[in-house]
């Protein structure tokens, strides 16, 4: 069994890829390889890892939905998310450290993923119609408290339905795409990075790309639903991830660079 300096060096220094977001290296890998280490020390596999990161999502989401008024629940929820993602970049650690890489984990890892980033983006939103409901809360509406009732289903602007619905298409058509691209186009990894290393255009991508890390993602919503903006950070994270899909279809289709697996 590796020793922490041994897994610091072995791991730690090839962790980082083109496509690694200044967060992710700065933030969450830290995070993520002292976590790895203590699961890695004690048996945990790889595949309950990546059920506690969406366990992790389940309990921030959960905090929201109950108690969408409370800042404890918040700051919980904030919490829980970063706990979340640091958990999905450790499993592929132990993975390796363990040799217990499969294609199943690979597989589950990916499937989860995509789930958390569906929780984290509709569950904000619910808790904010929850809120705006009165704060009663899931659980007044499941049981009936006084104060909830049907207003959180009822009291729903369709425009404002419509624009979340918009929102997270686009969100989500940028996550499914750019995971895709990983598994057909080998060389893609960073390209804009490597190609762009100067140019005006690398640098105007390069912030709405840092955005759309899991990592900051968790951070920049849980902040605004703290501080009462969830709305124009979904929408926010829609145009985006429109944005961004449609150029990440450009480069695939007019870049003759990109050789695929």
């Amino acid at each position: 069994m590796l020793s922490y300096k041994e897994f610091r060096a072995k791991f730690w220094n090839g962790i980082a890829t083109p496509s690694s977001t200044v967060y992710c290296i700065q933030v969450t890998y830290r995070l993520s390889r002292e976590l790895a280490f203590i699961f890695y020390r004690l048996g945990i596999s790889p595949n309950t890892i990546s059920g506690l990161s969406f366990l992790s999502a389940m309990v921030a989401v959960g905090a929201i939905l109950f108690f969408p008024t409370s800042l404890g629940a918040q700051i919980l929820a904030l919490i829980m998310f970063q706990l979340c993602y640091a958990l999905d970049c450790a499993d592929g650690q132990v993975a390796r450290a363990a040799g217990k890489a499969t294609q199943f984990g690979k597989f589950l890892d990916l499937v989860l993923d995509r789930f958390n980033n569906f929780l984290a983006f509709t569950g904000y939103y619910a808790a904010y119609v929850l809120s705006s409901a009165g704060g009663g809360g899931l659980g007044g509406l499941l049981w009936g408290e006084p104060g909830s009732g049907s207003a959180p289903v009822t009291g729903v602007d369709p425009r404002e339905l419509l624009l979340f619905f918009l929102a997270f298409s686009g969100y989500q058509l940028f996550v499914i795409t750019n995971m895709i691209r990983g598994f057909v186009w080998s060389s893609h990894q960073g390209f804009a990075r490597r190609a762009m290393t100067r140019s005006l255009v690398r640098r105007i991508i390069t912030l709405p790309y840092e955005l759309m890390d899991q990592g900051v993602h968790f951070l920049m919503l849980s902040l605004a639903y703290i501080f009462g903006l969830i709305l124009p950070a979904l929408w926010l994270y829609g145009f985006l991830g429109w944005v961004m899909f449609l150029l990440l279809l450009i480069v695939l289709k007019r870049n003759p660079l990109l050789e695929q697996k």
